[in-house]
């Protein structure tokens, strides 16, 4: 008896209610950094995101996977290469993205970041607004 009711409601052309919950998402950009091109020291990479600045505490000579959340980012180092793991807000995806790297405050290289993007995340459906992406940049420094 239920089918039937559910049946000759779908033939009429009933509306479905769609329930979408405020679980909300975080998008993350994962970035690849040539850090030979750094000499022994503390770094400050900062990628401009939209309106917002998102920084990263590197130190060079670094090795090994540290895990550790410095500034707004995690930090992973594999021989020559730093991956820095950035949060993004809902909904970021940029397609270029400017970064700066300071050195005791001052600027010691700029570059560009132009992530390529994994398919969008829907925390509650396609069919709900919420969406997050996941990207992979690598830096090329001017």
């Amino acid at each position: 008896m239920r089918w039937t009711v559910m049946c000759l409601l779908a033939a009429v052309g009933c509306e479905v209610a769609v329930m979408c919950t405020e679980i909300g998402c975080q998008g993350e950009l994962e970035v690849e950094l040539p850090a030979a091109t750094l000499a022994e020291g503390e770094y400050v990479v900062g990628l401009e995101i939209g309106d917002t600045v998102e920084s990263c505490l590197i130190t060079r000579p670094s090795e090994g996977d540290t895990g550790e959340t410095t500034g707004d980012c995690v930090v992973a180092v594999d021989g020559d290469i730093v991956w820095l793991l950035f949060p993004l807000p809902m909904g970021a995806e940029p397609e270029r993205i400017p970064v700066t790297i300071t050195a005791s405050g001052e600027v010691v290289a700029t570059g560009v970041a132009e992530p390529s993007w994994e398919d969008p995340y829907y925390p509650n459906g396609e069919q709900c607004d919420d969406v997050c992406y996941r990207g992979l940049a690598s830096i090329v420094l001017d």
